[in-house]
C-alpha cells in the first residue's frame, strides 16, 4: 500500500512540473556571482602569456529569484503566455557590502609580478515583492474613476472602497431578478443587463433604453422599471 502511494505522488510531482506549479513563488534565493571583469576572463587561462589570479572570483548572495510566480492566477491552467509575464519578482530593499578582491599577476614562469586590491560593491537583496512590468503604462489605462490599479494583479479593478456598495448590491431584488455588480463598470446593475455582461456583448445595447423598453420609455437603473419620458413642450 505505501508504494503505491508514492508512485501517485511522484505522477502529482510530474504534473505539478509540467503545468509550471513547481516554481518556487516571489523569494529570496542563494545565487552564485562571477567576480572576474568579462573583459579580462581571457587572462585566467592564456597558458603562453601573463595570467591573474581573483580571490574571490565568486561569491554567493541573496538575490530575488526571476523565475518565482508572481500571480494566483499561475496556479490556473488556462493562462496565456501575455498574463504570465505581466509581473515580475524584484527586490524591495538592497543592501551594499564592500569587499576586497586581491588579484595577483603572474609572469609565463609562474613567477609572481604584482599584487592588487580591488574593491567592489555587491547588492544584498533582503526581501522581494511581485512588481508589474509595465507599471506606469498599466496606471494610465484605468480609464473609469471607479477603478484603481492593483501592482498584484497588473490590472484596473474596483476600488476597495466600493466593497460596501458591492455588498449592498448582492441583497437588492427586482421583479425581474437579484441586481449583479458588474466588475467592468464597477456598479450594481439591473438584472436585465446580465446576459449581455456574462457573454461579453456590445456593452452599447446596455446604453440603449429601447433595447429594454418600449419606445418613448426609459430604463431607471434604480428600480430597473420602464418609466415613460417627461417630454417638455415649448410654445
Amino acid at each position: 500500500m505505501s508504494n503505491i502511494l508514492i508512485i501517485i505522488l511522484f505522477f502529482i510531482m510530474i504534473l505539478m512540473t509540467i503545468n509550471g506549479q513547481s516554481k518556487l513563488p516571489c523569494s529570496l534565493e542563494y545565487q552564485t556571482i562571477n567576480l572576474v571583469p568579462e573583459w579580462n576572463y581571457s587572462s585566467l587561462f592564456n597558458n603562453g602569456n601573463d595570467h591573474k589570479i581573483y580571490q574571490p572570483r565568486f561569491i554567493r548572495i541573496p538575490r530575488c529569484n526571476n523565475g518565482g510566480y508572481c500571480s494566483i492566477n499561475r496556479l490556473q491552467q488556462n493562462i496565456n503566455n501575455d498574463e504570465w509575464n505581466q509581473s515580475e519578482c524584484r527586490p524591495t530593499n538592497i543592501q551594499y557590502k564592500t569587499i576586497i578582491q586581491t588579484i595577483k599577476s603572474y609572469d609565463q614562469y609562474k613567477i609572481q609580478k604584482s599584487l592588487e586590491y580591488r574593491k567592489i560593491q555587491i547588492a544584498y537583496h533582503t526581501g522581494c515583492q511581485c512588481y508589474c512590468r509595465q507599471q506606469q503604462q498599466q496606471q494610465q489605462q484605468c480609464e473609469n474613476n471607479r477603478k484603481q490599479f492593483f501592482n498584484d494583479s497588473c490590472q484596473c479593478e474596483c476600488r476597495l472602497d466600493l466593497a460596501d456598495e458591492q455588498f449592498d448590491c448582492s441583497k437588492r431584488f427586482t421583479r425581474h431578478g437579484h441586481m449583479f455588480w458588474d466588475n467592468d463598470r464597477c456598479e450594481c446593475r439591473c438584472p436585465q443587463f446580465y446576459y449581455e455582461y456574462i457573454h461579453h456583448l456590445n456593452p452599447l445595447l446596455s446604453m440603449n433604453n429601447q433595447y429594454y423598453c418600449p419606445n418613448g420609455h426609459y430604463l431607471d437603473q434604480n428600480s430597473c422599471k420602464c418609466f415613460k419620458q417627461k417630454t417638455n413642450n415649448i410654445l
